[in-house]
């Protein structure tokens, strides 16, 4: 029994002693943490966490610390550049083309056509010919070595080239609308004319483009010029800059802006340069309008012994004129003779009494 107590005494001691092992191994570990954070939260130095300034004794009050205000940094502002939205793109079906175009539906933009250079300011040309539409006129001009216009009378390399032009089509707002309004966005200003040119017999090298050897435009009956867009190979939508080869007929247009309110184009003009004289030939863009005579009337001849209703038109102008008294019956007797007899008189005609074509056609004179 004795022997327990005396072991329970030993193992209590070696517990506390134990304990505080434990506790000084404890106190070492929070002490080293604590420099290693006051190390870290003091930039590094311990002066001032152990050391303190001296402090004055003249005067109880006391000394107010100095607290750096700190001073405001800007904020830096992340810009983002704004993402323009991308337009999306409408997809229309394009409707079959008709004959007979549908002026409410269009898949196309029309292309802007390009607009003619402005030319060089030159003397008022020469008319040389006004060539009714669809005839042919042939006509000549000189182009310098790289197929331009020779334009001036000086010294150096031309060639002399010869070409047939003809009238061929002449489409007003109306007609491209018939035509094209199923297929582009058309402004109803859309106009032009279409004709036909041949570079005759050409043996030279230059390449002849049309726009750049003669000025093509239109022309009102008062003279007004319209400059147009350039020559192009079809009526809308076409392609620029066309040479033509020798011999073999091309056909070009000439696009124009159209005014309800300007005056009305009457000529393709085609202007040139001969030794720096400018020529111009006016092509009509339309055929005359030929107006037919309204053939006369050849009247049957009337006598007594007739009745029909031929017989009643002429009784019943008779009438009108105070020839005849009564009525009209469709019955030639004495009565309708003896009119037409006093009629005849009255005309300085000779009485007798027949109503043959010369004798209605001056009594229906201005009714018929």
């Amino acid at each position: 029994m004795r022997q327990d107590s005396v072991r329970v005494r030993r193992l209590r001691a070696k517990y506390r002693k134990r304990m505080w092992t434990v506790a000084v191994i404890f106190l070492i570990i929070g002490f080293g943490l604590g420099l290693y954070l006051g190390y870290n939260l003091f930039g590094g130095s311990f002066e001032g966490v152990f050391t303190r300034d001296p402090v004055s004794l003249d005067g109880l009050q006391p000394t107010a610390s100095a607290v750096p205000t700190p001073e405001a940094q800007p904020t830096a502002v992340i810009e983002f550049e704004s993402e323009q939205p991308t337009a999306t793109p409408v997809v229309t079906e394009a409707p079959a083309a008709t004959e007979e175009a549908q002026g409410d539906s269009y898949t196309i933009d029309l292309p802007d056509p390009t607009a003619t250079p402005e030319p060089t300011p030159t003397p008022a040309p020469v008319v040389k010919a006004v060539v009714p539409f669809g005839d042919s006129y042939t006509f000549s001009t000189q182009i310098n070595a790289d197929g331009s216009a020779r334009v001036s009378n000086s010294a150096g390399a031309y060639e002399t080239v010869s070409f047939t032009v003809s009238m061929k089509k002449f489409m007003r707002p109306g007609d491209y609308a018939n035509k094209y309004a199923s297929l582009y966005k058309l402004q109803g200003t859309e106009a032009g004319a279409g004709f036909e040119i041949i570079l005759n017999d050409y043996t030279g090298s230059a390449s002849i483009v049309p726009q750049n050897v003669i000025t093509v435009g239109l022309e009102s009956e008062s003279g007004k010029v319209e400059r147009g867009y350039q020559l192009m190979d079809a009526e809308i939508a076409g392609n620029y800059n066309i040479a033509v080869a020798t011999n073999t007929p091309k056909t070009l247009y000439k696009r124009y802006l159209y005014s309800n309110t300007g005056e009305e184009m009457e000529y393709l003009s085609i202007s040139c340069y001969n030794n720096g004289v400018v020529e111009k030939i006016l092509f009509e863009l339309e055929p005359d309008i030929v107006v037919t005579p309204t053939p006369a009337i050849v009247y049957t001849t009337l006598q007594n012994g007739d009745k029909n209703d031929a017989v009643i038109e002429l009784q019943e102008r008779l009438l009108e004129l105070d020839f005849l008294e009564g009525s009209a019956d469709g019955h030639f007797g004495n009565k309708t003779a003896e009119a037409v007899r006093k009629a005849q008189e009255s005309f300085g005609m000779t009485a007798t009494g027949v109503a043959d074509n010369a004798f209605q056609q001056k009594l229906f004179e201005g009714v018929h």
